[in-house]
């Protein structure tokens, strides 16, 4: 088979790791069902089938807070858990899919009053959609405009803001720093009477929701994992979130299901039973030994995507194998990684690719963790290999560990319960590997 620059282009295409993938898509794998089904659960349990049960089963609106690793397969999981609960013979109901990257500044501090308006401008949009309204126009003479009128009336400051109608105001406050300080500011003294508002609202949409024959609303809050700001304010918006979604929580409460994805650092200050998370693909177990289920299920994972006569013309045939389970074992289970090592192996000068162009490709994507994982780090890290299990003695331990989740520096996996270990490129590092050694000796 050629591997011609159109061909390339077409593998390249269907790797892409940073695509989240529809549940009718050709190359969406239900790994949960498939491996739960085949008796060696690879990631613990079927998550969305858990998801939509519990919210099937509830008396009472859901709130669940969700996080997973950027790549690890968690939007795809949250567009199969809408197609289940949209479902009528299930859940019957009406998804309200909101990502945050098109409405907060990610890389700076959230504010509780933030998240309430994103959520209820989107619920009001996809109301409008779904009656069949245009709500570039609606939207300006609902609850929005009513809100705007009041900030004119209370907040100086205001009149003197263009916004380019009511129905704009929280899309304009992602790009205004000052607008969104002062909503903020002029919310703070009045934010039990906002949120009861939010409320208030929230049960209005209910109600014509279950007008349109739906079961009421479930709103799934996307993206908010990748807040992470800078260098020079990451612990700052790291607390602003464990302030929204740990102290403040009781507001996020509303009267619809809702579930929130939150940035994996905030695993070390929210309890277990409050939080979910998507673990990777289990290629190892605790001991170190290889998974077949988890490496037959990310070689399924790509084969997906690539025949295998395709994969033997970028690894050769007689190496396909041996190749393909190398990048499976080097990512640690993670999806992304695994596909992000094929697209740089497509750049290769020569097909099927040598074996020092192959080691180049996966040394592309080890050598960064060595300018993350700082010399502090290692001991700490090496406990982590030894006992599974993050060590959050102190306060400085607790910083390592927000750090290293965050840059998925630390994986974390689900058999009968979770337990972690450091990527396998951090393992390989020779300041890690000597505190591993010496917590053995």
């Amino acid at each position: 088979m050629t591997l011609d620059l159109a061909t390339r282009k077409k593998y390249n295409r269907l790797f892409a790791p940073h695509e989240s993938l529809e549940p009718d898509d050709a190359r969406n794998l239900d790994m949960d069902t498939i491996s739960v089904e085949q008796g060696n659960a690879v990631r613990g349990y079927r998550w969305v089938t858990r998801w939509t049960e519990t919210v099937g089963m509830a008396e009472s609106p859901v709130c669940k807070l969700f996080t997973g690793l950027p790549g690890s397969g968690k939007t795809t999981e949250l567009k199969r858990l809408q197609a289940m609960l949209r479902d009528p013979g299930i859940c019957n109901l009406l998804p309200v899919y909101i990502d945050a990257f098109e409405y907060l500044d990610l890389t700076s501090p959230i504010d509780t009053i933030d998240l309430l308006a994103v959520i209820l401008h989107g619920a009001e949009r996809t109301l409008l959609e779904a009656e069949g309204k245009d709500p570039e126009k609606a939207m300006e003479s609902g609850y929005f405009k009513r809100f705007w009128d009041w900030l004119n009336q209370t907040d100086l400051e205001m009149k003197k803001l263009t916004i380019p109608g009511a129905g704009k105001l929280v899309l304009e406050m992602k790009d205004r720093p000052n607008l969104r300080r002062m909503v903020r500011q002029s919310l703070s003294d009045r934010f039990t009477v906002f949120y009861y508002e939010v409320c208030d609202e929230i049960l209005n949409l209910q109600t014509r929701a279950q007008k349109l024959g739906k079961a009421g609303l479930v709103i799934i809050f996307d993206s908010l994992e990748k807040l992470q700001g800078l260098s020079s304010n990451w612990h700052e918006v790291l607390q602003s979130a464990e302030q929204v979604f740990r102290r403040n929580k009781r507001f996020l409460v509303l009267p619809a299901h809702i579930l929130y994805t939150v940035p994996p650092a905030l695993t070390t200050h929210i309890k277990d039973t409050e939080l979910e998370f998507l673990p990777m693909i289990k290629v190892r177990d605790r001991t170190g030994k290889e998974n077949r289920g988890g490496i037959a299920m990310a070689r399924e994972m790509v084969r997906k995507r690539i025949s295998d006569e395709g994969l033997s013309a970028i690894l050769g045939e007689a190496e396909r194998e041996t190749r393909i389970k190398r990048i499976i074992l080097d990512s640690g289970g993670y999806p992304r990684e695994i596909l992000q090592v094929l697209q740089e192996l497509l750049l290769s000068e020569s097909f099927p690719v040598t074996e020092s162009a192959f080691r180049r490709a996966l040394a592309r994507f080890a050598d960064p963790y060595r300018n993350i994982v700082y010399t502090e780090a290692h001991d700490w890290l090496a406990g982590v290999a030894v006992t599974k299990e993050l060590n959050l003695s102190d306060e400085k331990h607790k910083r390592i560990a927000d750090r290293m989740l965050q840059e998925h520096a630390v994986l974390r996996y689900h058999n009968e319960q979770k337990w972690y270990d450091p990527h396998p490129a951090v393992k390989s590092i020779a300041g890690v590997q000597e505190a591993i050694q010496g917590l053995k000796e």
